[in-house]
Parts: C-alpha cells; structure tokens; sequence
C-alpha cells in the first residue's frame, strides 16, 4: 500500500510539473503569435513564467526582428516584461491587465538605401493595421498603468553613401501611460516613446498613431537625456582586440585622421564632426568616445560610433 501511494504521489508531482511547464510553453506560443501579427513580422521570447494563483507574468527575452526587405537582425530587444493580469476576466474574452512593465533595452531604426524606414514596414505603422476593421471579433483588451523603460535608440542610416550613417541616442527616461485599450496602441506607444526622444524624423507611426488611439499624455517623466560630448563604456575583451574593433569602427563609419596603439587614442572625422576615441588599460578596458561639431557637442554620434565598436565585438 505504501509503495502505491508512493507511486502516486510521484506521478502527481510529475503531472504538476508537466503542465506547469507546458502551460508556460503554451502561453509563450501564443504571445509571441499575437505579437506578431500585430507588428507583422517575427517575435520571439527566451522565456515566460504565469503565476496561476498572483496572475503575474514574467517574459524575459523579448525580441522583435526587422520586417522583410531589412537586413537580418534585432528591431526591438526587451530583455524583461512583467504583467499583472486578472485571469477570470479571460473567461469574459477579455485580456484585463492591472500593470504592465517593459523595459526597452534598443531600438534600432534603420533607413534603407531606399531611403525606407523599417518602423514604417511594421504592420502597426499601417493605417489599415492601426485599428481592426470589426471589432465585434476581437478579444477585449485594456491596461490599468503602462510602465515603459527606455535605454537606448540607434539610428543606422544606409540612404546617404558608401558610409553607413549611425547615431545612438542614450535616451534612459521612464514613462508611465494609463488606459491602454487595443494591442496597436501598446505597440504604438512603445514605439513612439522611443522616436519622440530622438531626432529621427519621417516615422508613420507619428500619422498612424491617432488611429490607434494614442493620443494619451504621460503620467510621469522620472528622467530625461542629458546631453554630454562623450560616452564611455568598459569591455571584457584584451586591449588589441578593442583597439582592432575601434580602428574597423572608425574607417567604417568616418576618416581616421590620426592613431597609436600604444597610447590607445583614435582620432577621425565623422559626419562632419571631430571624434576621438580614447581606450585604457586596466581591471576592464575603457573606451571614452567624444564628438563635437563647431564646437558643439554632439553625444549622438559618439554613442553611435560605441555602438558600432560594440557590434564589431561581438
């Protein structure tokens, strides 16, 4: 008798877990289906865990990717989401969420030789995608607080020579919106969130978005960019290694006007601004980017340049 109940007791145990896992799997499927339908290109997620009895929804590694005619990569990467949903609501077909946390970590807007953006192929950058057609057949949807975190924006633009134009905007504000009623607007909202902090200009998503109802003000700004001549940033990476990625970065991007290894300073000109990138030895390897332009300091081209070196690295 005991070996039984012990027997059962196992199989319980593993059933449990079974579909706990499962269940997670499953809800993973269908939230990046849904996502991306609505932005009309591949979504992907590392992983999601649903708390069944706190209604809480962890999704880390969330990845949008560019629409077809872009070249392969990432459009949207958030490493973290987190949801608080009211499950009996989803009996009524509706999705009802409490909260919803997103943190942005880039957003990388790229300008084709065609002079085309690829947030303007999304599917919520259509007017025909900015609102369904019969809202009879659609799941209900709202959001009580919308939380957004934003890191960085990355303006690659292929439209202007042989030389690709890269600016990067380290933007680091938090946002918080309120009554958030359709998946477009979440989307929306998202996406010009992060374009309004740049200079990026030419975006649909500014003229569709009033179809999508995101005509909403934000509760609360907690911060804002600040606006400095340079950048810094620490590798893991030897010191030729860097030094190899920063000289690849430079003639890719500019003109190296001047470079020694051995004090680890690169000097070029790029966009018609004076750049100097400085990398030290130590613990970890620094790498400080200053751009100015007559004079005036232009932190987006610096943070751009970074972040080339940092995808040379990879």
């Amino acid at each position: 008798m005991k070996n039984r109940k012990t027997v059962i007791a196992i199989i319980a145990v593993a059933s449990l877990f079974i579909l706990s896992v499962a269940k997670d799997v499953i809800i993973k499927s269908v939230v990046t289906t849904v996502a991306g339908h609505v932005m009309g290109t591949r979504v992907t997620a590392g992983g999601l865990h649903l708390g069944i009895f706190t209604g809480s929804v962890h999704i880390k590694g969330f990845k949008v990717y560019n629409p077809q005619g872009f070249p392969d990569g990432v459009l949207l990467d958030m490493p973290l989401i987190k949801v608080k949903c009211r499950l009996p609501a989803l009996l009524k077909n509706k999705i009802d969420l409490s909260l919803v946390d997103i943190h942005l970590k880039q957003l990388i807007v790229i300008k084709s030789k065609e002079g085309k953006l690829n947030v303007d192929a999304l599917k919520v950058s259509q007017k025909e995608g900015a609102a369904p057609k019969n809202k009879q057949k659609t799941m209900g949807f709202h959001i009580d607080l919308f939380n957004l975190e934003i890191g960085r924006v990355v303006n690659k633009d292929l439209s202007q020579g042989p030389k690709p134009f890269i600016e990067a905007y380290e933007v680091n504000f938090k946002k918080t919106y309120k009554n958030i009623n359709s998946p477009n607007q979440l989307a929306a909202l998202v996406l010009m969130g992060s374009l309004e902090q740049t200079a990026i200009k030419g975006a649909k998503i500014y003229g569709v978005a009033a179809l999508a109802g995101v005509a909403i003000l934000p509760v609360g700004i907690a911060s804002m960019f600040a606006g400095k001549d340079h950048v810094s940033a620490d590798f893991k990476y030897g010191f030729d290694r860097v030094f190899d990625a920063a000289t690849a970065a430079a003639n890719e991007l500019g003109n190296i006007t001047s470079s020694d290894r051995a004090t680890g300073n690169i000097k070029l000109q790029v966009y018609g601004a004076d750049a100097e990138i400085k990398i030290s030895k130590g613990p970890k390897i620094n790498i400080t980017i200053s751009a100015r332009k007559y004079l005036f300091p232009k932190p987006e081209i610096a943070a751009g340049i970074l972040y080339e070196v940092s995808e040379k690295l990879k």
